[in-house]
């Protein structure tokens, strides 16, 4: 995942999560993008989504005993995007980060 970051680019935070495509994968905020790396997919194994490119994000604690949250991402193509297994609290600072760099 470090070979994917751009000279200069920040990290803000990374994060454990799992996806549709993997139950194992790392989620890192930076100052310009989400990027995800698909911890068991054998090729196209880091994706990115630039927070231009976000046309809305939410976070939702789970359920019954919330002690874990997702991250709903929608693009401004369209594509919805889901992190799980969040914690309620990194979900929500995640959530304010991209809204923010928006």
């Amino acid at each position: 995942m470090l070979g994917a970051l751009e000279d200069g680019e920040a990290v803000a935070m990374v994060t454990p999560v799992s996806t549709w495509a993997s139950p194992q994968t790392l989620l890192a905020v930076t100052d310009r993008r989400l990027l995800w790396l698909l911890d068991d997919a054998p090729t196209h194994r880091v994706r990115a989504l630039r927070f231009r490119d976000v046309a809305g994000v939410e976070e939702r604690a789970g359920r019954p005993l919330r002690r874990s949250a997702t991250l709903k991402v929608r693009t401004s193509a369209g594509r919805k995007l889901t992190f799980a297994d969040l914690r309620p609290a990194t979900a929500a600072a995640i959530a304010r980060h991209v809204a923010a760099a928006r």
